[in-house]
């Protein structure tokens, strides 16, 4: 059993470090930290900077357009224009939920660490982090290679989860010889995660962007990799009331990048793909798999994780906000 408090609640990173995660200059930091947007910790004689990782990884997982200099964090203008033109011509706009309307909170990594720090391991939520959005790079490149087309949880959405997570505590710090715990903290994790909706939070104006396509007649929908727990989950958040439907793949045993659960939101909706969009988080599943059924993605990259991907992309719910007011 650990015998300290754990990562997840005392870890400082060092400036570099914040940078990196943030993908921007030390000096950028400075000056946030003197225009009041970023908060330091001062540490030993020389009183160096130390961040605490989870105000760090709150920006990464937030909509923080509202309080980082817009320079920071605006999309190219003419991607805005093309993505507000796209919004116009919609009858149907589909969404994803995870890490698009609404993140773990603090993060995945504090999630993750938490629950494995039950279970007598003390990991790094920064580790933890990094190594999932690792696996998952990984596995959505072996996606693209070995199944172009067809895509199905094997042998079910609750283990395939379970697996995946075992993975990431695996490289994060559990021995390999321990895999069946760390399957078992997978499989909680899960559950947890998927349940408890306490621990999420949904991204600034993401209600208020959702109010605003109601308002102009649009029809929304969710197109998400969960279980049937979604539908619950969503009700929850009180966001229900702004979808006609919720189709949750994991409950059909299709995922994402999948083409078949986006035609058959399709069918559902009585809708045209020429006249509907997909907002997404992931590259893969959200951008290939929309556009392989014939819809518009729309890449939310608010992690700044696909800047070298080739689609239409934003940062922020403002962004789309202030063009369609």
């Amino acid at each position: 059993m650990a015998t300290s408090i754990g990562y997840w609640d005392t870890s400082l990173l060092t400036i570099s470090q914040a940078a990196k995660l943030l993908n921007v200059h030390p000096d950028t930091l400075r000056r946030w930290e003197r225009q009041g947007v970023l908060s330091t910790v001062r540490v030993g004689s020389r009183k160096d900077r130390r961040y605490r990782h989870e105000d760090i990884l709150a920006m990464t997982q937030q909509d923080i357009g509202i309080n980082i200099p817009p320079q920071v964090n605006t999309s190219n203008k003419n991607q805005i224009k093309k993505i507000q033109s796209s919004l116009h011509q919609a009858s149907w706009v589909f969404f994803d939920i995870g890490y698009t309307l609404m993140a773990l909170f603090p993060s995945r990594g504090d999630v993750y660490a938490e629950i494995a720090y039950r279970n007598g391991y003390n990991l790094n939520p920064l580790l933890l982090q990094e190594n999932f959005n690792k696996l998952e790079e990984e596995w959505n490149k072996e996606k693209i290679l070995s199944h172009p087309v067809i895509h199905a949880f094997q042998p079910t959405v609750s283990e395939h989860y379970a697996q995946f997570n075992a993975e990431i505590l695996m490289r994060s710090g559990i021995p390999r010889n321990d895999k069946v715990l760390a399957v078992t903290i997978g499989k909680e994790i899960f559950d947890t995660v998927f349940t408890d909706y306490n621990r999420w939070r949904t991204f600034t104006n993401v209600e208020k962007f959702l109010g605003l396509l109601k308002k102009q007649g649009k029809k929304m929908a969710v197109v998400e990799n969960w279980d049937n727990r979604l539908t619950n989950f969503i009700k929850k958040w009180r966001l229900d009331s702004y979808f006609e439907f919720i189709l949750p793949g994991g409950g059909l045993n299709l995922r994402k990048p999948d083409p078949r659960i986006f035609e058959l939101a399709l069918q559902r909706a009585h809708a045209k793909p020429e006249t509907t969009i997909h907002i997404g988080d992931v590259y893969v599943d959200d951008i290939l798999g929309a556009k392989k059924a014939g819809i518009t993605p729309l890449l939310f990259d608010v992690t700044r994780r696909f800047m070298k991907e080739d689609c239409l992309k934003f940062y922020s719910y403002q962004e789309l906000i202030d063009g369609i007011k």
